[in-house]
């Protein structure tokens, strides 16, 4: 089995402190994990919020510190040489393109070419509020952003002209490592979502967690499949956010994917990697999971799988 194994790093709650990301960085690349990544939210507001399935809820209470993800990704990789830099993900229309291509590209360059950038629609209309940014433009207004970046990534000059972003010709760098820039991995929901990031997308950034099934996971997983397909593109690697629970006794019963002991999570792994998945990234912080216990799964995941 070759599936790799990442992890989080502790960049929320009130607990989290430069320091210690730093830290952090440093233990999961000498234990030899894959990659390590970060997230994004704008806001946690105070009074409750419509979640994505239009029911009513509180933001997410482990994120209520949350150091920037670019920024924190710039310094790690001044402690790190090897593990891939992902942000899982960045709410790429609050931020004009001309202004995150550059960030991104930066990030790069320090890191030697080793970020992946998840990127994704948002929900919570909030954010959308307090940062000026129209919510009907997710959907279309989310692709053309992505357009945008890959533009001016590219040889230079550089223009576009799109409905929401025009860039007039103009010289713009640095450029990212890679030829072509940098990979971009979308975190991806419902069909239309797929169906419109399969035009884009180098990879795709799914999460599995508490309400998730085999059957639904499976179906879904299936489904970036079968879009790549209908699209005439080769199949995308997809690296699976985990946001489950390891426990020391096997789970009996129907079990959430990639739940339970680490050799039931190796075995789930082996299960997903027949459906494309090239990498499980551990991440329990939601759950209250000391990072040290988060970063001691992870690597007996990866002796496991190994």
């Amino acid at each position: 089995m070759t599936v790799n194994v990442g992890v989080q790093l502790p960049q929320t709650t009130e607990k989290a402190t430069a320091a210690g990301l730093l830290d952090a960085a440093r233990a999961a690349e000498a234990a030899g994990l894959d990659s390590v990544s970060v997230t994004e939210r704008v806001l946690w507001p105070v009074a409750p919020v419509t979640l994505p399935d239009g029911s009513e809820g509180t933001a997410p209470a482990h994120q209520t510190t949350l150091y920037d993800a670019l920024e924190t990704l710039s310094a790690v990789s001044a402690v790190t040489e090897r593990v891939d830099l992902i942000t899982a993900i960045v709410g790429i229309l609050f931020q004009s393109p001309v202004i995150l291509a550059r960030r991104v590209a930066t990030v790069d360059q320090f890191s030697g070419g080793r970020l992946l950038l998840g990127v994704g629609q948002a929900w919570m209309a909030e954010e959308f509020e307090a940062t000026h940014v129209n919510r009907r433009w997710r959907g279309n207004g989310y692709e053309e952003n992505v357009a945008a970046l890959r533009a001016l990534w590219g040889p230079d000059p550089v223009s576009f002209d799109g409905r929401f972003y025009k860039i007039p010709e103009t010289y713009y760098g640095p450029k990212p490592v890679r030829p072509g820039g940098v990979p971009i991995l979308a975190g991806v929901g419902n069909q239309a979502g797929i169906d419109r990031a399969i035009r884009f997308a180098d990879g795709w950034l799914p999460v599995t967690g508490d309400t998730s099934t085999w059957a639904g996971t499976e179906a879904h997983l299936g489904a970036l499949a079968q879009a790549a397909d209908d699209a005439g593109r080769a199949r995308l690697p997809i690296r699976l956010r985990a946001h489950t629970i390891v426990t020391e006794r096997p789970l009996e019963g129907e079990r959430i994917p990639l739940s339970g002991t680490i050799e039931q999570i190796a075995g789930d792994a082996a299960r997903l990697e027949a459906l494309g998945v090239v990498e499980v990234c551990l991440n329990q912080t939601q759950r209250g999971v000391p990072f040290d216990e988060q970063l001691d799964a992870a690597v007996r995941l990866k002796e496991t799988i190994g």
